[in-house]
């Protein structure tokens, strides 16, 4: 068995987890600090899945690039004030958001203890969705 440091899946030293931990409080400042966590998790879980997964590792990548589309779409988002785009803008970003809760779903169930990092990555995939729609007005 392998013993990964949690606060290093965590990214517990990020400034980004202190508005992990303020969920739904978090403030709109925060939100970029946020963006970021929320990579270098993503990130770190790729790492050490890659190094110690046995199952196709190479599939976590996905969640990385999940999240950088849906960073990508915020942009497109800030550079239009097109009706017809953003619409189609904010339908795309909640696909997305829907598929990386769905991913860190996935993560979650990668570990069998301790038994609350499910509820971690489930509340992650679930903030980030809370945030996205906060942030691009979607209802």
């Amino acid at each position: 068995m392998t013993n990964i440091p949690l606060t290093e899946l965590m990214q517990a030293t990020h400034p980004g987890y202190s508005a992990y931990c303020q969920g739904k409080r978090m403030k709109e400042v925060q939100y970029p600090m946020f963006f970021d966590y929320c990579l270098k998790v993503c990130d770190t879980f790729h790492h050490y899945a890659a190094k110690h997964s046995t199952k196709r590792p190479y599939l976590y990548a996905e969640y990385s690039n999940t999240l950088h589309q849906i960073l990508d779409y915020i942009n497109d988002l800030n550079e239009t004030d097109e009706p017809a785009e953003v619409f189609d803008i904010r339908n795309k970003l909640e696909g997305a958001c829907y598929a990386f809760e769905k991913q860190c779903s996935d993560m979650g169930k990668c570990f069998k203890s301790p038994e609350n990092m499910a509820e971690y990555y489930d509340s992650l995939g679930e903030l980030l969705t809370h945030t996205i729609h906060e942030y691009a007005g979607i209802i």
